[in-house]
């Protein structure tokens, strides 16, 4: 996670203030609103509904941000720790009782990685303190390594990178976890990647904790390191979120019951694994596009790297597709869905909120939503003129598909 960014959201001028002891459920709010109101009045209601909203999701991103900005400088910070620094911010911004208890949550999934982290570690320490990388490889790879391995322990990863090239690749498809010896696709692949996330592990509690970097790495410096630390933890720190609050399955969720409500009949199963495949790939690809703009890349390098033809990320090949087709080409609709996230992603980074905060706002939002996020936090509606034009301005040309 980067250094300590001061909350631009706080710095916005004063919105609208809930009343005291006043809890924001903007669903319920909405919906009695539809009921009660038409016409003009509707309008005015709905303007004011709107302003609300933006505010609360303004507010609740920033106490994302204080979260996270705890946990950097504090990682042993308690509960106690957290509610003092956010007490006053949950009755600012009116939050619902589920948005309370998704910081809490959020908290006590990190403090449990923490805490797997530290006493793992802490077996495996030399007489100074310092990590004894070759051992900690060994126990968590079930491989002596070839050579020497630096080891940097973060809040919640923990980050190897080995000497030698041998080494990375044996980590970098899984080989380690198939039980098999690395091959030339392991190898190809390896030199691809300047680090990688590993999602799984051979240790109980270990999945999404551990981030491995080239050996390219290894003699450089924690500052030249930085871009790459950043892309893994944000991922780390993404799927925290994930096992609080997986919007992509309450979506498919809901697409499920809407279909069977229609038809009175249950899903074809056929059609349930489509539909799961899909959205699968969008929580995948919004983790990338998210991990991208944390290392601070362009959103036309961010197009590029996944959307062109030799993309790294060729899940996307499969979206929208039923089992059988077309391979190696993405569907005209997985396209416009990377490029609207990407553009709209970089509207608000634009507009002047700060990349923790961007992250914050749209995480918690189904990828296919966040231009309409972004527009109404914005307040920018665009015509199809300018959408032309951002598209044109901000998305690479060496992209792939039909």
């Amino acid at each position: 996670m980067s250094e300590k960014i001061p909350s631009a959201i706080e710095n916005k001028p004063p919105a609208p203030l809930f009343k005291e002891g006043e809890v924001f459920d903007a669903k319920k709010r909405l919906a009695n609103l539809r009921k009660k109101y038409h016409g003009e009045e509707g309008l005015e209601h709905l303007e004011e509904f709107k302003e609300k909203l933006n505010f609360q999701e303004l507010g609740f991103s920033s106490v994302e941000v204080k979260l996270f900005n705890l946990i950097e400088a504090k990682p042993e910070a308690s509960l106690d720790d957290l509610n003092s620094l956010i007490e006053s911010e949950v009755k600012k911004y009116a939050l619902t009782k589920k948005q309370t208890e998704i910081i809490f949550s959020i908290f006590k999934g990190y403090q449990e990685k923490h805490q797997a982290i530290k006493e793992m570690t802490n077996q495996h320490l030399d007489e100074k303190g310092e990590v004894k990388g070759k051992e900690l490889f060994k126990e968590f790879f079930n491989k002596e390594p070839r050579d020497e391995v630096k080891v940097l322990i973060r809040p919640m990863t923990i980050n190897f990178c080995p000497k030698n090239l041998d080494d990375y690749v044996y980590l970098i498809d899984d080989a380690f976890l198939e039980g098999r010896e690395a091959g030339d696709d392991d190898r190809a692949l390896a030199k691809k990647y300047a680090g990688r996330r590993l999602e799984g592990s051979l240790l109980k509690g270990f999945n999404n904790l551990v981030t491995i970097e080239n050996p390219f790495f290894f003699d450089k410096n924690i500052d030249e390191l930085s871009a790459v630390l950043n892309h893994e933890e944000q991922h780390a720190f993404n799927s925290l979120k994930v096992d609080v609050h997986n919007v992509e399955i309450d979506k498919l969720l809901d697409k499920i019951n809407n279909i069977e409500k229609e038809t009175g009949a249950k899903i074809p199963e056929e059609l349930k694994s489509f539909l799961i495949k899909n959205y699968q790939t969008e929580l995948f690809i919004k983790d990338e596009i998210s991990a991208y703009f944390k290392e601070g890349l362009s959103p036309k390098y961010i197009s590029k790297v996944l959307l062109e033809k030799n993309t790294l990320y060729d899940y996307g090949f499969d979206y929208n597709k039923p089992a059988g087709g077309q391979e190696n080409e993405f569907d005209e609709k997985y396209v416009q869905l990377v490029k609207n996230a990407i553009i709209a992603f970089f509207d608000l980074l634009k507009h002047g909120y700060s990349n923790e905060e961007v992250q914050n706002l749209l995480f918690h939002e189904p990828i296919g939503t966040w231009p309409r996020v972004t527009a109404r936090i914005s307040g920018r509606k665009k015509s199809p003129e300018d959408k032309k034009k951002d598209e044109e301005k901000y998305i690479s040309k060496v992209i792939y598909h039909k």
